[in-house]
């Protein structure tokens, strides 16, 4: 079968759009892992917190 113009751009969007879809699942892991470890901090702060109250 032979390639035409139209072959090779629909071929090239479906590239861009590929990877489009892969930088944005990787930005949301990005987000995903920031608000993660957020929690975690002020998890392991009010942790403190609560320790230092209960020893007094």
């Amino acid at each position: 079968m032979n390639r035409t113009a139209i072959d090779e751009d629909y071929e090239e969007l479906l590239n861009q759009h590929h990877n489009n879809l892969l930088e944005h699942r990787e930005h949301e892991k990005s987000m995903a892992l920031g608000f993660l470890t957020e929690k975690v901090k002020r998890s392991t702060l009010q942790l403190q917190v609560d320790e230092m109250y209960q020893t007094e």
